[in-house]
């Protein structure tokens, strides 16, 4: 339910951060690898729904696969108030049987799943409400942030509320 990797958030700016992986065995490209790569997460907090990490689109000939649609998945990246930012995610491109292939890249994201179980109820809301007022308050919590603007306000709370009862497929 969130933005598409095309409408990332980077210091309050609009970014583009496709993910384009080339896949080739030696100089031959690998085609045909739907349903056996995937995103994740070096520390785990992203907590893919089945198939909710896996490329927009079945590859060219030429062993290209793109993640640029908003992925299915819960659990966002660990916020350390301490040093007020979110923790660094390190994702992967994995395909089944290797190891990690892909150049790591450094990503931070959130969800409406706030406590991890693949689906937005009753549980999230409750985790949610504190936060939010925190925020109104102006104590900056980056896992409601679902704006991304480094400021919680009205907008997180009508894009959480958004996301209320979706779950997993």
């Amino acid at each position: 339910m969130g933005d598409s990797f095309e409408d990332a958030r980077y210091r309050n700016a609009s970014a583009d951060a496709t993910i384009t992986v080339t896949v080739k065995d030696g100089s031959y490209p690998v085609t045909n690898l739907t349903g056996r790569i995937w995103l994740e997460t070096e520390d785990g907090g992203l907590l893919p729904c089945p198939n909710g990490t896996i490329p927009d689109s079945e590859t060219s000939t030429t062993g290209v696969y793109t993640w640029a649609a908003p992925i299915r998945a819960g659990g966002g990246s660990t916020y350390d108030p301490s040093i007020n930012t979110p923790k660094i995610e390190i994702t992967y491109v994995k395909i089944e049987g290797q190891d990690r292939v892909a150049c790591p890249t450094p990503v931070i994201f959130n969800s409406g799943d706030l406590n991890g179980d693949l689906m937005v109820g009753i549980q999230d809301v409750v985790i949610f409400k504190p936060l939010y007022l925190d925020g109104i308050l102006g104590i900056y919590n980056y896992s409601i942030d679902y704006h991304f603007d480094r400021a919680i306000n009205l907008s997180d709370l009508v894009r959480f509320a958004g996301t209320s009862n979706t779950a997993c497929d």
